[in-house]
């Protein structure tokens, strides 16, 4: 996991980033103005790397990382600038400052985790200190000692943010000249290269009588120390940025109140089935989260050329496929087939029509999913990666004309915990927390507390929606695949699907599968799948390969495949 400080004056832009970082377990603080990314900065050994726009209200980006590169320790920090000034010159002037990368907006997912693997690769922070060994070898002294000689050397650094500063009024050169010469010589008998460079500096300046530059040394003294503290304690030193807590509304406070405080034996819903219906039937559309929005609003802003990155985005979240879909199949002419490609639907619908659909998009906030193990992040992963093994499972078993439609309906199968989310998000809490706590199936508490199940929200939201047949079967009868009426086999292989994201611990589920089912060939849904196969066919080995195949989609998904990983097939290999 890494910690971004991101500086961008744009809201949208900021919570796009934020959106995409936190599917890679990645967080991200936002500042609008180089002044408070200095703060952040200066306040907080943890951040692992500098996301900056050039175009800035208040300031540039680039004179931002200008200041970076003249301060002693800060110098090494990790920068990408991400903007969308795209005047050579400014490239020029950026590659100039040694930023890591200079790339384009919209955010592209697969870019932008690349620049932190490289970033978190090699740490920044670590790029001030000698290495143990080589440091032994260079000074003859034992490892142990390491330690101790960079405690006194953190003290040092404390004692000089305090009383060098005073320098520039005492101006005492043979003092001065002596305790630079003290402390250098403390910093290399310590392996420490931080603040090396800036205290020669302090020492010319001193040599040609320029004092007032030890106005504002006390803050870079200072800074060493807590980065010589974090060497030494780098699990408890490298702490991000505190969060603020979110302003909560006397409404949402009173609502949450109200869930909070439902007595254990409450009988009667606290909700009506038949006013959770009508909310379902007056949504816009399906709801995403406001980080899918932003990136969705990015993209979607007339350009032809973000059209294929468009279709991806739309294609890999739940609420946006789902939203796309529907509006789509509600445009379409009586003559057309029902549009069932979330891709197909996004190009049929053009960038302008997007464009409206993107200012408009219900929007449900991520934080009320925050009931640890389950979170945002976890719920869009286990989603979007039942989709891809969905996918995988129709072609072992050779039913190619189902991928399409099984990556869809996979994303889209449990669209009633996020529909939940949007409406009533304090019931969601207090029914996950009641079923956590009396150890009762989801569906049994979510009827007890709301006269309905999310699974029933979802299909009335999908009629209504338009959504196509197939996910609409998926989304009736994944619980229960035996009970199928209609698209039996892809209702089967989404529920094979599931099971296997589950038993990988892939993302998080909000309700486990029922029993202690661990085999994938005794679940109901493969007994369904099982008379199509040939009699060759290995469940062993389908087992194992499939396994391997969403550890790759898990890494995949969350940003972490680099270059020279081995194949899902390759994994597989391996097991056997």
């Amino acid at each position: 996991m890494a910690n971004v400080l991101h500086l961008d004056d744009n809201d949208v832009a900021g919570r796009a980033l934020n959106g995409l970082l936190a599917r890679g377990s990645h967080t991200c603080t936002t500042v609008k103005d180089p002044a408070q990314a200095w703060r952040a900065l200066r306040t907080s050994l943890g951040f692992d790397l500098v996301v900056t726009e050039v175009r800035l209200g208040q300031g540039n980006g680039l004179a931002f990382v200008q200041r970076l590169r003249d301060d002693w320790i800060l110098r090494r920090v990790p920068v990408v600038v991400y903007t969308t000034e795209n005047d050579p010159r400014q490239i020029r002037r950026a590659l100039a400052l040694n930023v890591q990368n200079y790339l384009l907006k919209p955010y592209d997912a697969q870019a932008v985790q690349g620049e932190i693997a490289r970033a978190v690769g090699q740490c920044w922070r670590a790029t001030h200190f000698e290495e143990a060994r080589r440091w032994s070898a260079r000074t003859g002294a034992p490892v142990t000692e390491l330690p101790g000689r960079r405690r006194a050397l953190m003290t040092a650094f404390a004692s000089a943010a305090k009383r060098f500063p005073r320098w520039a009024e005492d101006r005492q050169p043979r003092e001065v000249l002596a305790e630079l010469d003290a402390l250098v010589q403390a910093a290399d008998a310590a392996g420490v290269l931080a603040a090396v460079d800036g205290l020669r500096h302090l020492r010319t300046q001193a040599e040609a009588d320029k004092w007032t530059v030890f106005e504002a040394c006390g803050e870079p003294l200072e800074y060493a120390s807590r980065l010589v503290s974090w060497q030494l304690d780098p699990v408890n030193n490298a702490a991000g940025a505190p969060v603020a807590a979110p302003v909560i509304g006397a409404r949402e406070l009173a609502e949450r109140e109200r869930w909070e405080r439902i007595d254990a034996s409450t009988a009667t819903p606290l909700l009506s089935p038949d006013g959770l219906a009508r909310e379902v039937d007056r949504l816009a559309g399906c709801p995403v989260t406001s980080g899918t929005a932003a990136a969705f609003q990015m993209m979607a802003d007339g350009r032809q050329s973000e059209m294929t990155r468009l279709m991806d985005l739309v294609a890999g979240d739940p609420g946006l496929c789902a939203q796309v879909l529907g509006a789509a199949n509600r445009d379409r002419r009586d003559d057309m087939d029902e549009i069932a490609d979330p891709r197909v639907a996004a190009s049929l619908l053009g960038v302008s029509r997007l464009a409206t659909l993107a200012r408009t998009l219900p929007v449900a906030d991520e934080r009320h999913l925050d009931l640890p193990p389950l979170n945002w992040s976890g719920y869009w992963l286990f989603q979007a990666a039942v989709g891809r093994v969905a996918q995988f499972v129709c072609t072992y078993l050779e039913v190619n004309y189902l991928v399409g439609a099984a990556g869809t309906a996979g994303l889209l199968h449990d669209l009633g915990h996020l529909l939940l989310l949007k409406l009533h998000p304090h019931a969601l809490r207090a029914v996950v927390r009641r079923a956590r706590e009396s150890g009762r199936p989801l569906p049994d508490v979510e009827r007890a507390l709301l006269g309905t199940t999310t699974r029933e929200l979802a299909i009335r939201f999908a009629e209504t929606q338009h959504l196509p047949a197939a996910c609409r079967s998926v989304i009736r009868w994944v619980d229960s695949p035996a009970l199928a009426t209609s698209h039996l086999d892809l209702v089967s292989i989404v529920a094979v699907a599931r099971h296997l994201v589950w038993h990988a611990h892939v993302g998080c589920w909000v309700d486990g599968p029922a029993g202690n089912v661990g085999c994938v060939v005794a679940t109901p849904a493969w007994k369904i799948l099982q008379p199509r196969l040939f009699p060759s066919f290995d469940p062993r080995k389908f087992e194992v390969q499939a396994h391997a195949f969403c550890l790759t989609v898990r890494n995949e998904l969350a940003g972490r495949i680099q270059g020279g990983r081995p194949s899902h097939a390759e994994r597989a290999a391996e097991l056997v």
